[in-house]
């Protein structure tokens, strides 16, 4: 099947835009990335990449690299302060080998921002969106400043858990703050 190119906008820059940004540049579209910082840096410090995510970073053709920086983790388990058991995940009891990969988030943005470089990937850093209006089929991104972009197609919303665009997607919901990251 052969899809129309669209022109699609891209709204943060952590793990899921980059990774979205890429995947859709390959498939010939026009992407443009918009990332508030005016530098790609990440934010936070170490996290779990989950089986799931591997199969993303396998599809982006990263994961070798990026599992080259990480350390295997086979089992979580978690304890309160009394001894109880709050969480005690085995990932071999997924299946398939699977395991989590504990890492640093800037290795992994690191091959993200490579990759989605690599394909083609319009970035504007510096560009906080504020807000996205959709009139005759097109999507326009404005900032606080009152300065706009226009004309796309389809928006992604990939700003993070403090999102301001999120119920624009459809994906309001509870947003239940986790002040740690």
């Amino acid at each position: 099947m052969n899809l129309p190119k669209l022109r699609i906008a891209v709204v943060g820059c952590g793990t899921a835009g980059p990774a979205a940004a890429t995947l859709l540049s390959r498939q010939g579209h026009e992407v443009v990335l918009f990332e508030r910082a005016s530098e790609c840096k990440a934010v936070g410090a170490g996290f779990l990449l989950q089986p799931s995510g591997m199969v993303v970073l396998r599809e982006l053709g990263i994961l070798d690299e990026v599992l080259a920086h990480a350390a295997k983790v086979d089992r979580l388990h978690v304890l309160d302060v009394d001894g109880d058991t709050l969480l005690d995940l085995d990932y071999r009891e997924l299946g398939q080998g699977s395991f989590g990969a504990g890492l640093h988030r800037p290795v992994l943005l690191h091959y993200l921002i490579e990759c989605m470089s690599d394909a083609g990937v319009e970035v504007r850093w510096g560009w906080e969106i504020d807000d996205a209006v959709r009139e005759d089929g097109r999507w326009t991104l404005r900032r606080t400043s009152g300065v706009g972009c226009g004309g796309f197609d389809l928006l992604v919303v990939a700003d993070g858990a403090r999102s301001k665009l999120r119920d624009l997607a459809g994906a309001g919901g509870v947003n239940r703050g986790y002040p740690w990251g």
